[in-house]
């Protein structure tokens, strides 16, 4: 699942928006053109939720595709329906959302902590790609970094029998150390400077994109193409 540079976009802007939104903002009634935002988003939420999904043969497998779905849709639902509102509105808007789109991320989370294998992680081999790629992606945008690394730690031993996918443990990898204050690895993150997107503190650069070809992503300046220098 190779996240493209429009759902990288969005990620950043919910991070963003959050961050923003935790520093604290007034709060006051909602414009009109803001309501009607909060209730598009609404009803795409809605209609994710209602998605049908592949006939897998695992109800695991089955919950999991269907949680990741919703996972993406109320994120590109964000974008889409603040997409025409101006900074203030988009933000108030966002501000509005943003207690339901966590909580939507924590209820996927509970369920992927309840159907966590017993050695710790989902396996390809055994549990399946779909499985063990949802799973991933849910607890990657969550917010209980303590099970973040508990997940990160559980698939570094996975990772060199090929069990898990190596883009998945790069991504995940460098979520944490921005978290944590440390430089990333694999080039994935970014952060907000002086009103545009940067790439975020990298620990050995030169070596950069010889790492990311060893975990199968892109070269850096094709990755970051989409992003850096964009207002945030």
């Amino acid at each position: 699942m190779r996240r493209s540079g429009r759902l990288r976009a969005l990620t950043l802007m919910l991070s963003a928006i959050c961050a923003g939104n935790a520093a604290g903002a007034a709060s006051s009634p909602l414009a009109p053109s803001v309501d009607r935002a909060v209730v598009q988003w609404l009803n795409i939420v809605s209609s994710a939720r209602s998605r049908s999904v592949p006939e897998l043969t695992a109800a695991v497998e089955r919950e999991l595709y269907r949680r990741s779905l919703l996972d993406q849709a109320v994120r590109v639902g964000l974008a889409q329906a603040t997409a025409r509102l101006n900074s203030d509105d988009r933000r108030a808007a966002s501000t509005a959302i943003e207690p339901r789109l966590i909580a939507i991320d924590r209820d996927n989370l509970a369920y992927v902590k309840s159907v966590v294998p017993a050695d710790g992680w989902f396996r390809r081999s055994r549990d399946g790609e779909i499985a063990a790629t949802h799973a991933w992606l849910i607890v990657h945008h969550s917010d209980d970094w303590d099970f973040k690394r508990q997940v990160l730690q559980r698939m570094a031993p996975l990772l060199a029998a090929g069990e898990v996918r190596p883009s998945n443990f790069a991504l995940l990898y460098d979520r944490i150390a921005q978290h944590d204050g440390r430089p990333q690895r694999y080039g994935s993150q970014f952060d907000c400077r002086d009103g545009r997107w940067r790439l975020y503190a990298v620990e050995d650069a030169e070596g950069l994109d010889a790492r990311r070809a060893a975990v199968g992503l892109d070269p850096i300046a094709v990755y970051q193409r989409d992003i850096v220098g964009r207002s945030c």
